[in-house]
């Protein structure tokens, strides 16, 4: 599977440097016609950079996580399913760029990074989008159960919160 969905001699791409690169690889994997598993019995821990409560913001984190959610949808995504899922990405951009611009302004350099990369991103997508074996329909399938409301509401309390307590 890694060898068939590389990008030119990566795996995963370096110039995310960290923060969804395998969520990049998981869907060139899905567009390739790879299949993964859910096994419920399998434990697998994450440490994140912040746990409930409080939350500890590194900009240098969400920075990377900024550019690199915009690089995964161009490298990846394609345009007419970005604008059927616009009604929920739209809102949650705007959530998240003024929850980032009240709490940690400094990641949103991030978007700079992101359209620096773009060229690059366009670049790649196109040895991408030859690898394709899944009908467009599949992959809409995959993204489906994404609980949007939820994280968008999530968001919007926490924006609130910060807005609230500087």
């Amino acid at each position: 599977m890694l060898d068939d969905v590389r990008v030119g001699d990566e795996y995963l791409a370096e110039r995310f440097f960290l923060y969804l690169e395998d969520v990049d690889l998981d869907w060139r994997a899905r567009l390739g016609g790879w299949r993964s598993y859910y096994v419920p019995t399998a434990k697998a821990y994450h440490e994140r950079g912040y746990k409930g409560g409080a939350r500890r913001r590194s900009a240098a984190i969400l920075r990377h996580s900024l550019k690199n959610r915009y690089l995964l949808m161009l490298r990846n995504d394609t345009l007419r399913d970005v604008l059927l899922d616009a009604w929920a990405i739209l809102p949650m951009e705007v959530l998240r760029f003024f929850d980032f611009l009240l709490t940690t302004p400094r990641c949103l350099a991030g978007y700079v990074d992101a359209l620096r990369l773009a060229p690059w991103a366009l670049h790649e997508r196109r040895a991408i989008r030859r690898g394709v074996r899944v009908p467009p329909v599949e992959i809409r399938r995959w993204f489906r159960r994404y609980p949007y409301r939820r994280e968008m509401l999530e968001r919007l309390r926490l924006f609130l919160h910060s807005a609230e307590h500087p």
